[in-house]
């Protein structure tokens, strides 16, 4: 069975071969009584890859964004969310709403919409969106939501968790993801001090601990704040995973994401070919749009049946089902000819007969 079903971008896996010792698996208190060993330097170092003054490790986004929105709420504020938004911020907003904090969705990636939304604010606007949309495979148009703010106190919010690992500094044509891996900020070329990361590691980077980074006035205040004083904080072992993906994203990591990006490459010329056309652009999660969910769903059981394991999913900005393979740097340039293969196949037979009812 060939897997495009993980969301591991760069292949990092950290075996226990690979991972320092530990005495204990928890401290046994919270991250506001006891910091965990490791936790202040693998927060330094995401602060730094991220170019923000200050990083607090959580143990999930649902953790960073219920702390930070619990922050947040102390004040009057009212919350403008992107309508395509991730759940996990969105859920983290209930924690404002149940203060009374009014929360008002805006169009997707849609400043003029945003606009709009913001001349019948009366509170601090709390602007949130996804760094970087795998639906629509772009950034949202940050550098805007902070032009069209300026001179106010707005605070916009990003979940950077698709891009974090991926996208970095300086991108060009033959380099479309940058240098870094730092996120959608360094690939904008975006520096603010209105802006807060929320971002998991779990995916380029492997580690299954999220991140709160941005301005210090902010942050220092998350420390003695919520899940941190109420919840277990990530494990050694989570912390020595986050240490060792940056290690490994230091040394290897752009090596890796121009591995991954020849693989994408290579699916996407394999699949000209056929009657499959790509819609992921330079994004590792490759998608086959299909009008109707059980078309996806279909091609997706006879994919399986064939040997290549493939995700069907719906993004929030898009219409319909997609059914996606997800590629990593791990992948074999073998097996990408053979998912090409197996897919354009599935997909013609899948074709519906000339004449037949839609």
């Amino acid at each position: 069975m060939i897997d495009f079903t993980s969301s591991l971008y760069l292949g990092l896996r950290h075996g226990s071969g690979e991972l320092g010792p530990w005495d204990q698996l928890t401290t046994g208190a919270p991250a506001a009584l006891h910091v965990p060993p490791g936790e202040p330097e693998v927060a330094r170092d995401i602060g730094l890859l991220m170019g923000l003054e200050r990083s607090v490790v959580m143990r999930s986004t649902l953790h960073a964004f219920f702390d930070l929105f619990s922050l947040l709420r102390g004040g009057r504020i009212h919350v403008l969310i992107d309508s395509a938004a991730y759940p996990v911020a969105v859920s983290g907003a209930t924690v404002a709403r149940a203060a009374g904090a009014p929360i008002t969705p805006f169009g997707h990636h849609d400043v003029e919409s945003l606009q709009a939304r913001l001349e019948n604010v009366r509170g601090r606007p709390i602007i949130v969106t996804d760094g970087f949309c795998p639906g629509c495979r772009a950034a949202a148009p940050i550098d805007h939501y902070i032009a069209i703010t300026a001179g106010s106190n707005a605070l916009v919010v990003l979940d950077d968790t698709q891009a974090f690992g991926l996208l970095g500094r300086d991108p060009s044509a033959a380099s479309p993801y940058g240098s870094g891996g730092g996120g959608t900020l360094r690939w904008l070329g975006v520096r603010s001090r209105r802006v807060v990361v929320v971002a998991s590691l779990a995916k380029a980077l492997g580690a299954p601990v999220a991140v709160v980074v941005g301005p210090n006035n902010i942050l220092r205040m998350l420390d003695d704040l919520g899940t941190r004083v109420h919840s277990s904080p990530p494990t050694v072992v989570d912390l020595h995973a986050a240490k060792n993906g940056l290690e490994a994203n230091a040394a290897s990591g752009d090596a890796r994401r121009a591995r991954l990006l020849g693989l994408i490459r290579r699916l996407q010329a394999r699949l000209s070919r056929g009657p499959a056309r790509p819609v992921g652009g330079i994004f590792p999660v490759q998608g086959v749009r299909t009008q109707h969910l059980a078309a996806p769903l279909e091609v997706q059981r006879s994919l399986l049946e064939r040997g290549v394991a493939a995700v069907v999913h719906h993004a929030r900005c898009r219409p319909h089902p997609t059914l996606s393979l997800i590629i990593t740097a791990t992948h074999r340039p073998s097996q990408i000819d053979k998912a090409a293969s197996v897919l354009s196949d599935v997909l013609a037979a899948h074709q519906p007969r000339r004449g037949a009812a839609s």
